[in-house]
């Protein structure tokens, strides 16, 4: 791979959250900003977690502009007056090298140039302790819809933690499908039982690639603010993945009915 050169940034708020998560072996997530006053120095608002829905719940609490009942992750609003969503950026850490993470990030927006989406960029990286802090640019279409921004960390954790030199050889979704289905059992044993069961169940990996596709007439209709709803409350944190819309079961009645047509379509394609 191209060496690629990144940005190291500083932490302005490193006093404010707890940057050793319970979890020290799984991949971590959290939301970060660069400070209007620096070009230099990143700001944290949420504290880390091996939990993926964490982030969406915090998009969700940003979009709504108000904490739905029950969420769990660490976002304050008052701490954040005024930020942008577009501003946003992923944090991650634990057990994460930057070539690999190249890697996954280069996979995935094999999706996105389906729909001609704008990619995820790593742009730099942050040193704190012993920890490796790595910071990617996220699309605003993901930040808009939950069960996209789902999709990736679903995506960038499994490939994480499958062997990079395998990694290097995947050039297009094609590829990716035969090596999902031809390493499935090492990839079950090295990954957790839900990630692998939101990846293989009724294949689902090989219905990803027409999520974006058919991507404005799944979700035609359906603005953020019907993606991210506030009348759920925790069940949010159950409803807003990917694994929720490929079995027609978010927080979206009308979604619902309109994705169990559509996978039901794309069952008979795999």
């Amino acid at each position: 791979m191209k060496t690629t050169e990144l940005r190291q940034f500083t932490i302005s708020n490193v006093k404010s959250y707890d940057f050793n998560n319970y979890f020290q072996n799984k991949i971590s997530f959290s939301l970060s900003y660069l400070d209007d006053e620096s070009e230099n120095e990143i700001k944290f608002c949420t504290g880390f977690s091996s939990c993926r829905a964490y982030i969406t719940d915090s998009i969700r609490t940003i979009i709504l502009n108000k904490r739905c009942t029950g969420d769990a992750h660490t976002f304050n609003l008052q701490n954040n007056i005024g930020i942008r969503l577009s501003r946003f950026l992923l944090s991650v850490k634990n057990k994460v090298e930057k070539d690999h993470l190249l890697y996954c990030i280069r996979i995935i927006n094999y999706y996105n140039e389906i729909s001609n989406f704008p990619k995820f960029k790593l742009i730099g990286y942050s040193k704190y302790k012993d920890a490796t802090i790595f910071f990617i640019k996220i699309p605003m279409i993901y930040k808009n819809n939950p069960h996209l921004f789902s999709l990736f960390t679903l995506l960038l954790r499994v490939l994480n933690n499958c062997d990079p030199v395998d990694l290097e050889q995947i050039k297009n979704i094609d590829d990716l499908e035969s090596y999902l289905c031809e390493n499935k059992k090492t990839i079950n044993d090295i990954n957790s039982a839900s990630d692998t069961n939101h990846i293989f169940t009724n294949n689902n990996y090989k219905k990803f690639k027409f999520i974006f596709k058919d991507y404005k007439k799944l979700f035609a209709s359906f603005g953020k603010k019907k993606l991210f709803p506030s009348h759920v409350g925790y069940d949010f944190h159950n409803t807003g993945g990917i694994f929720s819309l490929s079995i027609g079961e978010t927080s979206n009645k009308k979604l619902n009915e309109r994705s169990k047509k559509f996978f039901s379509k794309i069952g008979e394609k795999t």
